[in-house]
């Protein structure tokens, strides 16, 4: 099926972007932060655009990926703070909500453990999902993710992380 364009020319929907910039960037583990930083500050409502692809949100992808390792040049020329920072906190702090956003029945935390995430990047969800709550007049943390189960495998995110080894450093 054919679309006509503004311009009166008819345009192929083959021809149109597959994906989003920001999605394609979070696809690939060699894109820094700063460049996921940048995508959402032209685009920050391509946080919420799920991929056309699979379906997959920013939180979902951001996730699933490994940590960015940034080259020597690279720590030279940007503030080290900056440098240090995952394209997973960008994502969360641009949509907290996020963190609630199942895929295919899937949380960000079952996908982060299932992919093999650094306990840190594990960390980083926990404490976005975590509620404050007060019992006994003593402030807790409920970390309501933990009590989930995948509906993939059937298992806690704690039988996860030790079912699946650590991917996050390289392997070749």
């Amino acid at each position: 099926c054919l679309k006509e364009n503004g311009a009166g020319r008819r345009t192929d929907p083959a021809d149109l972007p597959k994906e989003y910039l920001l999605h394609a960037a979070l696809s690939n583990d060699d894109t820094p932060p700063l460049v996921v930083q940048m995508l959402l500050s032209f685009y920050p409502k391509s946080i919420y655009l799920p991929d056309l692809a699979a379906g997959a949100l920013p939180i979902h992808l951001a996730a699933m990926a490994r940590d960015y390792v940034p080259r020597n040049y690279e720590a030279q020329s940007f503030s080290f703070h900056r440098m240090r920072e995952r394209s997973l906190d960008i994502v969360l702090e641009a949509d907290p909500s996020a963190i609630y956003k199942r895929l295919e029945g899937r949380l960000p935390l079952h996908l982060a453990v299932a992919s093999g995430r650094m306990m840190d990047s594990i960390r980083v969800l926990l404490k976005s999902g975590a509620k404050s709550i007060r019992e006994n007049g003593i402030e807790k943390l409920d970390f309501v993710q933990l009590s989930q189960r995948d509906p993939e495998t059937g298992l806690y995110p704690f039988q996860l992380s030790a079912a699946y080894p650590d991917k996050s450093s390289d392997e070749g």
